[in-house]
């Protein structure tokens, strides 16, 4: 009988997967005929303009708490930048058209500022809560969102509200 070693090698590399969490309408998007809520959709429901309106800064009416979901491996830093879509902005704030119902036009702009959520703790034992930090979440420095991966399983995946 002989006897020997031989090495085993196993390199492990760190990897993210971003999901948008689905309403029952999944594939819908807002709009002003039909206002269900899709994915990472936000609706901040029916306010009256008026010229002593307050600043809006509830939740998304559609609940969407958990709008996006990242996925990393344990202990995989990441960060999530967030820019609007129709306009140029590093800091979040975007600009929403209104829509006249009668002429279907865009008459009017609505200003907004997307916030990063509280964040506590460190590591794998940070937690994301349900509320704003009024602190601007955009898509450069330090308005990025940095984190850490909890690991791969959708019940370790980091609930990020928007």
């Amino acid at each position: 009988t002989k006897e020997g070693n031989f090495n085993v090698h196993l390199k492990l590399t760190g990897t993210c997967e971003v999901l948008t969490t689905n309403s029952a309408l999944n594939s819908t998007k807002i709009t002003t005929e039909d206002p269900s809520l899709a994915g990472a959709d936000i609706d901040f429901s029916t306010r009256v303009a008026s010229s002593n309106s307050t600043a809006i800064t509830q939740k998304n009416v559609g609940g969407m708490a958990t709008g996006l979901n990242i996925r990393c491996s344990k202990n995989t830093l990441f960060t999530v930048g967030l820019e609007p879509q129709n306009v140029t902005s590093n800091n979040g704030e975007g600009t929403m058209w209104g829509i006249s119902r009668t002429s279907k036009q865009n008459n009017d702009t609505i200003s907004y500022q997307l916030q990063k959520p509280v964040v506590s703790g460190s590591g794998i034992n940070q937690t994301v809560q349900e509320t704003n930090s009024n602190t601007p979440w955009g898509n450069s420095g330090t308005d990025l969102l940095s984190l850490t991966g909890q690991g791969l399983s959708d019940s370790e995946a980091v609930k990020l509200p928007v």
